[in-house]
């Protein structure tokens, strides 16, 4: 089973192949689904600020960044 770094360029690729894809954490291995990916890169986008993007690229490096964006990313698409 292939796996990807935690990267924006990786959730833009699930969202264009439309797959899930399991994505390499320091903490381990968590799968990633289309609709999660796509409320990521949605919010990254929606970004202003390269100094924003910058934060973001970083907080999903890890399991637990990822996460927090991921929640805050499901409150700003509701």
């Amino acid at each position: 089973m292939e796996t990807y770094a935690p990267t924006i360029e990786t959730l833009k690729k699930i969202v264009e192949e439309q797959q899930h894809q399991t994505i390499q954490f320091e903490e381990g291995n968590s799968i990633v689904d289309l609709f999660s990916a796509s409320a990521l890169v949605a919010v990254y986008n929606a970004l202003s600020r390269e100094s924003l993007k910058e934060h973001f690229r970083n907080q999903i490096k890890s399991r637990v960044g990822y996460l927090v964006v991921l929640d805050f990313a499901f409150e700003r698409t509701q």
